[in-house]
């Protein structure tokens, strides 16, 4: 996958679709800049349920994955998405639910402490808090399914 058609992927993620244009086309590059792609073969577990990881996100560009949590049915997600989010805003700082391939994917794969830093540096205060404010939506709409 080419930079240009990553980049229009990750304009495409649920959270980006409320800000204006601009603001979409630099925070995917602030993505773009912070990560690094990789292939998930189908099967491939990249997140577990409770664990306690480095403090990682992911954007889901190519394929879908199974999203597995205690005690709940498995949810399906297609690309564009944005995973990991979650762990951002919960006070016990893990993993609630284990990520997999359901089909050969493409993630790009990035540390959440870069993302905050970059946004913290290159974005207006009213700005960093859309985006804040997005991927918390974003993080509560994951939660409740």
């Amino acid at each position: 996958m080419n930079p240009e058609k990553m980049q229009r992927a990750i304009c495409r993620i649920r959270f980006m679709r409320e800000f204006r244009e601009e603001l979409r086309t630099e925070l995917a590059a602030v993505l773009l800049g912070i990560s690094e792609a990789r292939r998930v073969p189908k099967g491939c577990t990249w997140i577990r349920e409770h664990e306690h990881a480095k403090n990682k996100g992911f954007v889901l560009l190519k394929g879908t994955a199974k999203i597995l949590k205690s005690d709940t049915p498995e949810i399906l997600c297609r690309a564009p998405e944005l995973i990991g989010e979650m762990m951002q805003f919960s006070p016990l700082h893990e993993r609630t639910a284990t990520v997999l391939a359901a089909e050969n994917c493409v993630v790009l794969q990035f540390i959440w402490d870069d993302f905050w830093a970059r946004v913290e540096a290159q974005f207006p205060q009213a700005a960093r808090q859309q985006i804040r404010s997005a991927v918390e939506g974003l993080a509560w709409t994951h939660l409740t399914g």
